[in-house]
């Protein structure tokens, strides 16, 4: 089966699903955004990358998204990396800084200072 457009404009719009991000976050606020189109030549359609670059200019409130793509003949599969900068959604990052204090040892470690009172650090 040859990927067509409609094809193309999903995998770009999956690209910034919960799902699929390095970190899970609302990218709604992000400040600016990329977005990089791999595969055969002859599936990078400009038509589905310009309707995917607009789908994520909505998704994330940027003005404008930069973007590229990258011809593989030899590629086998059609993918879009989606960069985003600027995000201020941490609460997926509060909520684990939580769970690890929930489990953690409820006693601190001991501070040990070096000769000349300065504090040593303390591993994480």
């Amino acid at each position: 089966m040859e990927p067509g457009t409609h094809e193309l404009e999903s995998i770009i719009e999956r690209s910034v699903g919960k799902s699929a991000l390095t970190f899970p976050c609302d990218v709604s606020g992000a400040r600016t955004a990329a977005l990089i189109v791999k595969g055969r030549p002859q599936h990078l359609f400009t038509q589905a990358i310009t309707k995917g670059r607009s789908r994520l200019e909505e998704l994330t409130t940027v003005g404008k998204v930069r973007y590229g793509d990258y011809p593989d003949k030899s590629s086998k599969d059609l993918s879009a990396i989606t960069m985003v900068s600027g995000i201020t959604d941490f609460s997926r990052l509060d909520q684990m800084k939580r769970r690890v204090q929930e489990l953690g040892d409820p006693q601190p470690a001991p501070q040990t200072t070096y000769g000349n009172g300065v504090a040593q650090p303390t591993p994480v």
